[in-house]
């Protein structure tokens, strides 16, 4: 086995062990923004208005909306990461295999030319 191909396994190896220690995921994105509650006399009638976090996600097509109060934002936010690493985890690992798999196909042809 090459040095090359050794050390991807390797690589592969590793982010596969990452996978396993990501805590609770949630895909969806996370967003911060200002809002107004209507009545003429608050304080936000005038300036930016009231800061309001949002998680929003799909399910079965229609965006949907979560109220992220500030008791559960560490554990959203935490959870919202989590997605985002094991989302380049993979990136990372389809790298890794597509590498694998060019070794592969040249080691292939070099034995063809053989023959």
């Amino acid at each position: 086995m090459s040095n090359e191909r050794r050390n991807l396994i390797r690589r592969r190896n590793r982010l596969l062990k990452k996978i396993q220690s990501i805590g609770p995921i949630i895909e969806g994105s996370l967003v911060t923004t200002h809002t107004r509650c209507g009545k003429s006399n608050c304080k936000c009638a005038k300036g930016p208005g009231h800061k309001v976090t949002l998680f929003t996600w799909k399910k079965e097509g229609k965006t949907q909306t979560l109220f992220v109060s500030k008791n559960i934002f560490d554990e959203v936010q935490d959870a919202w990461k989590s997605y985002l690493s094991l989302k380049q985890i993979i990136k990372d690992l389809s790298t890794v295999q597509i590498a694998l798999f060019r070794l592969e196909a040249k080691r292939d042809e070099r034995k063809r030319k053989r023959s």
